[in-house]
């Protein structure tokens, strides 16, 4: 990952505030891959679409559409005013039914995700 350079005379306050390069979509994927190789179910990657499908529950066809369903790639580029209307008409449509929650208590705590 990327590291501020030093010379060896900079204290540890002068390093810290030394200007950070964002990380590498290659760091991204090494840390995504650390995470999930590490033996527990790390939420985080729920959200990544490579690792997503292990996180959705068993019993999927009697649950709403999961987030992973609703992610939009392009959505990464709407400004904010776009994106906000996008994440009100999707939130509008979200329908749960009290069977689906029953389902969903009933599968969390006799199946919880280990």
């Amino acid at each position: 990952m990327n590291t501020p350079t030093t010379t060896g005379n900079e204290s540890a306050a002068e390093v810290s505030t030394k200007r950070r390069q964002p990380p590498s979509q290659a760091d991204i994927d090494r840390l995504h891959k650390i995470l999930h190789d590490s033996g527990t179910k790390c939420a985080v990657l729920s959200i990544v679409p490579k690792y997503a499908d292990e996180f959705i529950p068993r019993t999927h066809e009697a649950l709403p559409t999961t987030l992973t369903e609703l992610y939009r790639e392009d959505a990464l580029q709407l400004d904010q005013n776009t994106l906000a209307t996008l994440c009100k008409t999707v939130f509008d449509t979200i329908e749960i039914t009290p069977e689906q929650v029953c389902r969903f208590l009933f599968d969390s705590i006799l199946y919880p995700m280990v």
